[in-house]
């Protein structure tokens, strides 16, 4: 997890399956989501401005984000499939 001072964040998952996925805070390029923050979906977290999406994270502490990535994870990992990894509302 990487925090700034302007409270940006990237939560960036990885594994030795070559699973990566991440959720991010930043002022972007991309034509969509509007707002900052965003999702990088499995099995890349690609920075394709097709494949980029919403966050179903809408808190912004620290303590909350981690709690809401953790609880995303263990979803995913619980049915065994990482689709759907931002398809929560309000995760934490």
């Amino acid at each position: 997890m990487r925090w700034s001072t302007a409270d940006d964040y990237n939560i960036h998952y990885t594994d030795d399956l070559d699973r990566d996925l991440r959720w991010d805070v930043h002022p972007h390029d991309f034509p969509a989501p509007t707002g900052d923050g965003h999702h990088h979906p499995p099995p890349d977290a690609t920075s394709d401005p097709d494949d980029v999406e919403d966050s179903c994270i809408t808190v912004t502490t620290i303590e909350l984000v981690a709690r809401a990535t953790v609880t995303l994870w263990r979803h995913a990992y619980d049915r065994g499939t990482l689709s759907g990894t931002n398809g929560l509302v309000d995760p934490p």
